[in-house]
């Protein structure tokens, strides 16, 4: 089992990071991609497998295709690659649990994604907890039922030939979502491993989140243009199992879909529709909606350890979606496909 690491500039952090992974592991290799700083010869010193991507298009999926055809006669050793990112770590034992999950059967794996590094910024909390709730609510469920689980970008870990397969062409900003539509198109579910940790520094400061929602929300973009297609497919004949994952890769922002909610209630509320039966019911329904999104964060709180820290953070519910707006405004103007973990 190899250790994949994606990079970008990001010789700050990635010895590191590579010295905590070969604690885990044998192998650990590093993508230094189109890098104009010291990544790639920082992570070789610190023990790494470097490989460097000189010129292509930009974006970490284009980065893991190339690692995928260069590297392909050592891969053709290999059983199974977990990505990882600059920053990630592996909290002990994660390894031999996913190894575990690919004995059971599983041909794709998501670790369990723990953010770190919350208390100085309710908007980091904010979205540590969007987080947690996502995995500890949405992704058990989904376990349970033995339905797939949507790829979060890292800490996921695929059998060497599937992964070699459905990296090819990857061409969107958002590869996690891409990756989730094309296993999903071929019928293989993504198991989540609860007991594999992947530990996740989340951004820090208002701008920061903005920028990396911005380029995610023009990923979203990219997916529904390129993959328009199978999600009507997906929807249309995929199931329960299908339409759980859709809902989770693509009603995106929460905090905005509740937002819409509100003001949909609100509308329902004021405008005067006839007859009174269907207002009625239309407030009925909308109101479930809204009070139901109310539950989740409120009976969320159950489920994680920093009940304090997470419930003051949900005060500044106001600013998280004042950055999800202004990510809003700043996607169309995002250039760089690529931010770095402390960009």
């Amino acid at each position: 089992m190899v250790l994949l690491v994606a990079a970008r500039n990001e010789a700050e952090v990635v010895a590191e990071t590579v010295s905590d992974l070969i604690c885990h592991a044998s192998q650990v290799s590093v993508i230094a991609d189109r890098c104009i700083d010291d990544t790639a010869a920082v992570a070789a010193a610190a023990g790494a497998r470097v490989y460097v991507r000189h010129e292509g298009e930009g974006g970490k999926g284009a980065a893991l295709a190339w690692f995928m055809s260069v590297a392909a006669h050592e891969m053709a050793e290999v059983d199974a690659v977990i990505i990882l990112d600059a920053d990630s770590r592996l909290a002990p034992g994660s390894l031999e649990a996913i190894a575990q999950a690919f004995a059971a059967g599983a041909e794709a794996v998501q670790a369990f994604v723990q953010p770190v590094g919350v208390e100085g910024s309710p908007v980091a909390a904010l979205s540590a907890y969007s987080e947690l709730l996502s995995q500890r609510i949405g992704d058990k469920i989904r376990r349970a039922l033995g339905w797939t689980v949507p790829l979060r970008g890292f800490g996921m870990a695929f059998r060497t030939e599937l992964l070699r397969e459905i990296v090819t062409g990857l061409r969107t900003r958002t590869e996690d979502i891409e990756l989730s539509l094309r296993l999903a198109r071929r019928g293989v579910r993504v198991w989540f491993v609860e007991q594999a940790t992947v530990y996740n520094p989340q951004p820090q400061g208002l701008r920061w989140a903005a920028n990396q929602r911005a380029r995610w929300l023009q990923g979203q973009a990219q997916v529904w243009r390129h993959y328009g297609r199978d999600i009507l497919r997906l929807l249309l004949t995929g199931g329960p199992n299908a339409w759980s994952l859709l809902w989770a890769l693509l009603l995106k922002p929460k905090t905005l879909v509740t937002l819409l909610k509100v003001g949909l209630l609100a509308l329902v509320a004021l405008l005067p529709i006839r007859p009174p039966a269907l207002q009625g019911a239309l407030l009925c329904l909308t109101g479930a909606a809204v009070a139901m999104d109310v539950a989740y964060y409120l009976v969320g709180l159950l489920l994680v350890r920093e009940r304090g820290l997470y419930a003051r953070a949900l005060l500044a519910a106001p600013l998280y979606i004042a950055m999800w707006l202004w990510s809003l405004l700043l996607a169309p103007l995002a250039r760089r496909t690529w931010l770095r973990a402390r960009d």
